[in-house]
């Protein structure tokens, strides 16, 4: 898969993660149509990139807008999922709407973008689809059980389309770093985070999954990180 020339719909792309995955697409020679969770953080959204939108994945109306819009006006290769949020707690202190906002900031509102976005994919010769879902994938944590939950689904999610497509040419990529410094969990929407220990340099996961991309490897687990 080359990345050069490929125009890519990124979601969360005011966060860290995000910014650090424009970088590399746009190093690699991608365009990016870079997405932010409200107008106001689009505005803050670096200068190279091809486009600015914004679409609040808790406002059903707001992803509608943006996929209609992408469907209508853009030509789009790729859906890249960078955005996120996390809380902290166990099953019996998360209350079901806490759980409910992870679940659809981390699945429900990506999976809904990407799934309006198919059609329009597949008829591109060589499209892709790439989410970042963590380590959480792959191994559960106490205290983080709705986060956990979310990405668990999520995963699931691209698994299945990713079954779904095999045939059609559209390839699905799933990164799955471990703790990394974004300064993600100080912003935890609910709960107190433990003492993580020191993590991995965003910039550098990026890059290793922006590599993957190029390579087609498009299960990118936490030791490759």
């Amino acid at each position: 898969m080359i990345l050069a020339g490929k125009n890519i719909l990124l979601l969360g792309a005011t966060g860290v993660f995000g910014t650090a995955l424009t970088n590399e697409f746009i190093n690699r020679g991608a365009n990016v149509y870079a997405v932010a969770s409200n107008s106001s953080k689009a505005g803050a959204i670096q200068s190279a990139v091809a486009l600015r939108l914004f679409a609040d994945l808790e406002d059903q109306q707001s992803i509608k807008n943006l996929t209609d819009y992408a469907n209508q006006s853009l030509d789009i290769d790729a859906v890249v999922v960078a955005s996120g949020v996390v809380g902290f707690g166990t099953a019996v202190n998360t209350t079901s709407v806490d759980a409910s906002r992870l679940m659809q900031i981390n699945h429900l509102g990506p999976a809904q973008v990407v799934a309006a976005l198919l059609p329009k994919l597949l008829q591109k010769p060589e499209s892709f689809v790439a989410s970042i879902t963590g380590i959480v994938a792959e191994k559960t944590f106490a205290g983080m059980t709705a986060y956990c939950a979310s990405k668990s689904a999520h995963s699931a999610w691209l698994q299945a389309i990713r079954q779904e497509n095999k045939t059609k040419g559209l390839k699905v990529f799933e990164f799955r770093p471990g703790h990394t410094e974004t300064g993600l969990a100080g912003r935890a929407i609910f709960g107190t985070a433990p003492n993580f220990p020191a993590g991995l340099d965003p910039q550098v996961a990026a890059a290793k999954m922006a590599a993957a991309i190029d390579a087609d490897q498009e299960v990118l687990d936490s030791a490759s990180f």
